[in-house]
């Protein structure tokens, strides 16, 4: 099992710095190489302070300049929102500015006020998908464009650029709707999942919805990829701990506006209103991890154990945390959470087949 670290890049407010939250994602990107990450990930999402990452390719490729060894993806590229041809051809061309380093994060998305502010139907998202990933798939293997189909409709085309690696890129996929599972499983490919706000049981609950996909195609769920995706804060001080949670909840409040066809904003700053059913904020501390090194050890260690990952996301700079809180906490992950892991589970490269992790139980 191998760790990556994952950028939102959330403007809190209007009177939040763009360019120090792209200067605070590139330091955690350098940190997170510094300790052996194997891959940085940015977000994608439009037209709110969630997150001003609207292009993750290009951050991906600015974070290039500044690393070495850290493999850098998006997670993930929501395929509907692009050309087809456009979002090929960067994708190549990435891997190129990468040197080779790149990974493909990929998804239909799921925020309707985004489709809605590109002129897209959501209901068409799945079918835009698979069409899209197929033409990716066929025009990196072949070196050429083309493809027909109900949604993507693209003439046969050379392709100019080629991938630095060898093969295709790893490819991570969001979510656990069937058919993209089911492809997933075929594939070979990496199940992205993430329980947000909410602990190990629903944490627990995705993960068997990765294995039904892979039962469904005939597939060994023990042979099954996934990457889980977790709020990472190290602190003792009980006060900044229930600030963080703060931050966790901030985040849940912007997602459960944001799915709403029309949310409720401040120009391009979603009002973080409380939600139906939001828990109280001592159960959300307690759903992440959140707390002293011992604690968060001991939480991971129940969710390598349950859900057996292939790779772990850590979310260090969630919300409105103050970017140097971020970055002290992947420190402090580094050098106390991580030989607890280590202490639990041995080598951890040991735990980074699908399977292996299940020997550790």
């Amino acid at each position: 099992m191998k760790f990556g670290q994952f950028n939102l890049m959330t403007l809190p407010g209007p009177e939040s710095s763009q360019a120090e939250v792209i200067d605070t994602t590139l330091d955690l990107v350098r940190q997170a190489e510094q300790l052996d990450f194997d891959i940085a990930w940015f977000a994608e999402h439009h037209f709110s302070n969630y997150s001003m990452c609207v292009a993750p390719l290009m951050m991906a490729a600015r974070a290039a300049g500044v690393t070495e060894r850290i493999r850098l993806g998006p997670a993930i590229l929501v395929l509907p929102l692009y050309h087809p041809v456009r979002v090929v051809e960067e994708t190549v061309f990435f891997d190129q500015v990468a040197g080779g380093r790149s990974v493909i994060g990929l998804g239909s998305g799921y925020q309707a006020y985004e489709f809605d502010g590109f002129g897209l139907d959501i209901a068409d998202k799945l079918e835009q998908t698979h069409e899209i990933w197929d033409l990716l798939e066929q025009a990196i293997d072949s070196g050429e464009l083309g493809y027909q189909g109900k949604h993507v409709k693209i003439p046969p085309r050379p392709m100019c650029v080629s991938l630095a690696q060898p093969r295709l890129p790893e490819v991570f996929v969001a979510g656990t709707n069937p058919s993209l599972v089911e492809r997933v499983a075929r594939g070979g490919h990496t199940s992205f999942i993430s329980a947000g706000f909410q602990g190990l049981e629903k944490m627990k609950d995705l993960r068997a919805q990765v294995d039904q996909g892979h039962r469904n195609v005939g597939l060994d769920p023990d042979g099954a990829r996934v990457a889980i995706h977790r709020y990472i804060f190290i602190t003792e001080d009980k006060a900044e701990a229930l600030k963080a949670a703060e931050c966790v909840r901030f985040i849940a409040r912007t997602i459960a506006n944001m799915v709403q066809g029309e949310p409720v904003m401040n120009g391009p700053f979603i009002d973080p209103r409380p939600f139906d059913g939001e828990p109280p904020l001592e159960q959300i501390l307690a759903n992440v991890n959140i707390g002293d090194a011992e604690t968060v050890a001991e939480k991971m260690a129940a969710e390598i154990r349950a859900c057996r990952p292939y790779h772990y996301s850590c979310f260090f700079a969630f919300g409105p945390l103050e970017g140097s809180l971020a970055l002290r906490s992947l420190e402090r992950f580094g050098s106390q959470v991580l030989p607890l892991l280590e202490r639990e589970f041995g080598d951890l490269a040991a735990l980074n087949e699908p399977g292996a992790a299940a020997a550790a139980q």
